[in-house]
C-alpha cells in the first residue's frame, strides 16, 4: 500500500466521524425481549360458510391464521396470483371442499370469482389488527 499522499485528496481531506451509529429502534411494540412463538397456542375460531352445493355447506375459518395470508402473498410473488389462489382455497377448504367445487359442473365464472374474492378477503383481513391498521409493516 502506498503512502498517504497516493490517496485521492477527497478521501484524506474528509474528517473522520468516530461517533458510533445510533442503535436501531426495537421493532416490537413493547420494546423488550424477543417475540416468543409457541406451536399450538392459537385460539380456535368460528367458521363462516363460503359456499354451498345442493344444501351441503363448505366453511372456512372466520379469522384465518395469519400465516395463511403470508403464504398467499408469498405464493403470489413466487408463482402468480392464480396459483396462490388455488393454494389458498385448498388451505382454507381442504381437499374435500376443493374437490366438491371442482366437480360442480354448473359453476359459473361469477360464482367462482365471488368465492375467491370472499376467501382472499377473509384471509388478507387476518393481517389487519383490531384498530384497522395494517399488520404488514416492514422491519427494514
Amino acid at each position: 500500500m502506498g503512502a498517504l499522499a497516493d490517496w485521492p485528496s477527497d478521501v484524506t481531506a474528509a474528517p473522520v466521524n468516530l461517533t458510533p451509529a445510533p442503535a436501531a429502534a426495537d421493532p416490537r411494540a413493547d420494546g423488550g425481549g424477543p417475540v416468543v412463538l409457541v406451536t399450538g397456542s392459537a385460539p380456535e375460531c368460528s367458521s363462516v360458510e363460503l359456499f354451498s352445493i345442493d344444501g351441503v355447506s363448505y366453511t372456512i375459518p372466520a379469522k384465518p391464521r395469519v400465516n395463511l395470508a403470508l403464504r398467499y402473498l408469498w405464493h403470489a410473488k413466487q408463482y402468480g396470483e392464480d396459483r396462490a389462489a388455488a393454494e389458498l382455497l385448498e388451505a382454507l377448504l381442504g381437499a374435500a371442499g376443493v374437490e366438491a367445487l371442482v366437480n360442480y359442473d354448473d359453476l359459473t365464472t361469477p360464482q367462482f370469482d365471488a368465492i375467491m374474492s370472499a376467501a382472499t378477503k377473509y384471509t388478507l383481513g387476518a393481517l389487519e389488527d383490531t384498530t384497522g391498521k395494517s399488520g404488514r409493516g416492514s422491519s427494514r
